[in-house]
């Protein structure tokens, strides 16, 4: 494996085989520092972006998993209420109260910036469903 060789250590006119790399002459602590503190800064960079993609990754997991709960709770509904007679006479009351009381389990644990999209996305499937119930 090739070393790193520092240039003031290789006496003049001795050529360097082509393995053995150099590395500048300026081997000051502020030069040293700097150098630490240029690949400091490229790891926290990178370490901040791969958070962010990782937080990304589980806010879009997190809205799927919650739009599939409503596309469920929303199907039962219909189901529910194609299927029982004594339920078409007031269907839409139905279906509303229903909505309303699954709307607190689609908002549970839920960050507020999440919330508003799942609430936006429940209103209009809720609405959309309502308009089979009549």
């Amino acid at each position: 494996m090739p070393g790193i060789v520092p240039q003031r250590d290789i006496p003049e006119g001795v050529p360097l085989p082509p393995r053995y790399a150099t590395a500048p002459a300026d081997n000051s602590i502020a030069s040293i520092m700097e150098n630490v503190r240029q690949a400091g800064l490229a790891v926290a960079t990178g370490m901040s972006a791969l958070a962010a993609k990782r937080q990304h990754v589980a806010d879009t997991t997190e809205l799927a998993k919650r739009k599939m709960m409503i596309e469920t709770d929303l199907d039962d509904l219909q189901t529910d209420i194609r299927g029982d007679r004594d339920l078409h006479k007031d269907a839409t009351g139905y279906y509303d109260q229903a909505v309303n009381n699954f709307e607190a389990k689609w908002l549970k644990d839920l960050r507020p910036d999440l919330q508003a999209i799942v609430k936006e996305y429940a209103a209009r499937r809720a609405t959309a469903g309502r308009r089979r119930c009549r």
